[in-house]
């Protein structure tokens, strides 16, 4: 969960939150493991939202593309950010970490890029 506050003194944070969710079969329609995907990404957006507005930022969210670095480009595409803030399951388990998303986010968009692990057994 989150701790803190967000931002500098005297200055008004903006979140774009954006969770992917598993895509679907492109030619048979919503299956589903798509279905309850998404329902579960909705979720998590709804809860990340809340915890954020009660750090007094401004928050705005949106179910993206699985993929990444797609999704933070779609962020970005919207709106103007000073920094990339990315939380990822445990080391062990996150295949974001594997695939060097956060670098590769960096290197694409050329923004300060903040990864937050979560520790093993749910908490960062």
């Amino acid at each position: 969960m989150l701790s803190g506050g967000l931002g500098r003194a005297g200055r008004t944070s903006e979140v774009a939150a954006n969770f992917g969710a598993a895509e679907g079969p492109h030619n048979w329609g919503p299956s589903t493991a798509y279905e309850s995907a998404r329902i579960e990404a909705v979720r998590r957006l709804g809860a990340g939202i809340q915890a954020l507005s009660e750090l007094a930022a401004s928050v705005d969210g949106d179910i993206g593309v699985q993929n990444p670095v797609e999704a933070v480009g779609h962020c970005l595409a919207a709106g103007t950010y000073d920094e990339i803030v990315i939380s990822t399951l445990p080391t062990t388990v996150s295949r974001w970490l594997l695939q060097d998303v956060p670098h590769r986010i960096q290197r694409k968009f050329k923004i300060p890029v903040t990864t937050v692990t979560a520790r093993e057994g749910g908490t960062t």
